[in-house]
């Protein structure tokens, strides 16, 4: 007779977790959320260089430069 009995797998228990590959996850995760936080504070202090003028100020800042032009 050929009858064929289906392969058992060995039982895995909770103790049998993986450790190494929860580090690794997690170890990747944060590598990008860091990466994530270190770009949007490099890009964001670009932006902080410049600083507001009220019209006037710039009016008096135009007026200013070309008295120095001249």
């Amino acid at each position: 007779m050929n009858t064929k009995t289906p392969k058992k797998t060995p039982n895995k228990n909770n103790d049998d977790f993986n450790w190494n590959r929860v580090f690794k996850i997690v170890l990747g995760w944060s590598a990008i959320l860091i990466g994530f936080f270190l770009i949007m504070i490099y890009t964001k202090g670009a932006d902080g260089k410049y600083s507001e003028l009220k019209y006037d100020q710039y009016m008096k800042f135009l007026t200013e430069k070309k008295k120095r032009a001249q």
